[in-house]
């Protein structure tokens, strides 16, 4: 008994010294983040009732090449929004809202958007999600942007889009697009059990990205996100 009292004891005096010792200071590295948006230059909201609430989110790639960040802002019912990258090296942050011309409601009910060179000419394309027609936007110099669904035979439907992947299959030159789609509203019975189709489109053989055979991929199952893999080593 006599020994197990000192063992207390002892644990006890450890114990409380361990506690009275600061806490050793973090050498590793902690991300700390400060909110800068509106300093500069940034006014934007991702807005919408329930059919936005799978959305929202930016996409990052560099539409000038001058090898900083350029923004495309998802809007939902409020008009998407591109900003441009006009940070001075080492200074803080500033960015230059950029006219999209597209076409104002074309701007609206706007996702979600993933940065790609679809027709391989160097400059950054956009897929654009919409709840309703999807957009493809061909990039051109000095971050300018067109609709190029006609041009390059796209579809864009009437589906709530939330998901998107692309790949480049073997000896293509323009890349296979995937988009996924979330809930069919018009169905009987929505939102519940009622999930649209998917899309795959494969480039046609042609001088440029034409999309004109879409492949329905079904069932949806509502799909949230989208990925290409070989998952079965098959090449």
């Amino acid at each position: 008994m006599i020994r197990i009292a000192a063992a207390l004891a002892l644990l006890a005096a450890m114990a409380g010294a361990a506690a009275a010792d600061p806490a050793p200071p973090i050498t590793s590295d902690v991300p700390h983040f400060v909110e800068e948006a509106a300093a500069a230059g940034i006014d934007h909201a991702y807005t919408g009732p329930w059919e936005y609430f799978v959305g929202g989110g930016v996409a990052t790639f560099d539409c000038d090449g001058d090898r900083r960040p350029d923004l495309f802002m998802a809007g939902g019912s409020s008009p998407a929004a591109l900003y441009r990258n006009r940070s001075a090296t080492g200074s803080a942050l500033a960015f230059e809202k950029v006219d999209l011309k597209i076409p104002e409601e074309d701007g609206k009910r706007v996702l979600g958007a993933y940065p790609l060179d679809i027709d391989n000419d160097g400059f950054i394309d956009l897929a654009v999600l919409r709840l309703g027609n999807n957009l493809l936007l061909k990039g051109g110099p000095d971050c300018s942007f067109e609709i190029a669904n006609r041009a390059f035979s796209f579809d864009g439907g009437k589906d709530w889009t939330t998901a998107f992947a692309a790949n480049w299959e073997s000896n293509q030159r323009y890349p296979t697009l995937a988009f996924g789609n979330y809930v069919d509203r018009h169905a009987p019975g929505a939102p519940w059990g009622t999930c649209a189709d998917n899309e795959l489109l494969r480039p046609a053989p042609a001088d440029g990205p034409v999309y004109d055979d879409p492949i329905r991929l079904t069932p949806g199952y509502c799909t949230l996100s989208m990925l290409f893999t070989d998952w079965n080593q098959s090449g």
